[in-house]
Formats: structure tokens, sequence, C-alpha cells
């Protein structure tokens, strides 16, 4: 498995910047084998709120990712000790995310109260399931949340891109490299 920064990587649309939620840098990875039908897990993705006042996670979807690769459920987690890119099952089971509930409706508190709060500054986890449903290989191209903050709305949009692949297109030696 590597982790890549993508250099060059345009917008996958027009997503707010003016938003508390900074769009993290474009980056993606690859090299995990995957079942037809088996969820897995992704971890990677942290969500901070640079903001002063809370804000509400309306949606999570995929954005510019092809049909047979789709988003099973997205948590949200928070107080996490440990990094965990990548888990072979949807949800996790391990405890180092700290406890997790749906994405949708998560209150994520600004970095200052959590900082009032004598809190580690370890920012939000989003936790996507991921579920392969043809065989092949295939790339999830990026993420969109849809938030708002005291009834506004705002957008997320990121590059984010994970290679998932099944068995019939494994490399010769077993590897799911990140296309190119």
């Amino acid at each position: 498995m590597a982790l890549l920064p993508l250099a060059g990587c345009t917008s996958l649309g027009a997503a707010s910047t003016d938003g508390p939620l900074p769009t993290p840098h474009d980056h993606g990875y690859g090299g995990f084998h995957v079942a037809v039908g088996e969820p897995v897990t992704d971890t990677f993705e942290v969500l901070l709120n640079h903001g002063d006042k809370p804000a509400r996670i309306t949606s999570v979807e995929l954005v510019d990712t092809p049909r047979q690769l789709r988003l099973v459920d997205a948590l949200i987690g928070g107080g996490r000790t440990e990094s965990h890119q990548f888990e072979p099952q949807f949800p996790p089971t391990h405890d180092a995310l700290g406890p997790l509930v749906p994405a949708e409706g998560a209150v994520l508190q600004p970095e200052k109260a959590q900082e009032a709060e004598g809190g580690a500054l370890t920012g939000y986890l989003l936790v996507m399931g991921l579920e392969v449903t043809q065989p092949g290989k295939w790339v999830r191209g990026g993420y969109r949340v849809a938030y708002e903050v005291e009834g506004r709305p705002y957008s997320l949009e990121v590059v984010a891109e994970v290679t998932l692949c099944t068995d019939d297109f494994l490399e010769p030696d077993g590897t799911c490299p990140m296309e190119e």
C-alpha cells in the first residue's frame, strides 16, 4: 500500500471555500485487495472545524467514482488514538477510532471549543464503508461532505483517490497499484 500526494489535480467541482471545514490537500492511496460484496473501511480522512460555531454534517457522498464502487455508510469517529487507513471489513472492529456515530447529523465542534474543554485536537475521523459490486480495479475519485453552520449550507469536496482490486485484477505479484 502506498500513500501518494496527487500533484496537479484539479477541484472536483464548485466546493465552497469559505466554510470553516478546510479542504485537505489532494491525495490518494492504493494497494487494497477486496472481495465483491464485502464492505471495507477507509479511515484516512480527517475533518477539522476551524470556525467558531459547530458544523452539522448533512450528507456524505462519493464523487468521480464508478457505479461499481459504492458508499455503504459514513460514520464520524473522534478521539482516535492510532491511525488505521484501511480495514478489510465494515464497520471497523477496533476501538482506536473512539465512539462512532452516523456522519449525517454529526456535529463537529470548533477546535477552540475542544481546546477549552482540555481535549486533544485530533480532528474528527470520517470513516467510510466502501463496497465493490463487480469484479475489477476500481478507483474512488473523492468525496463530498455537505454541512451547515447556523443554517447556512456549505460543501467540501476532496480529491481522495483509493484503488481497490478484486482477485482477477491484481498484478502478477499480488499487488493493486494506484492508477497513474
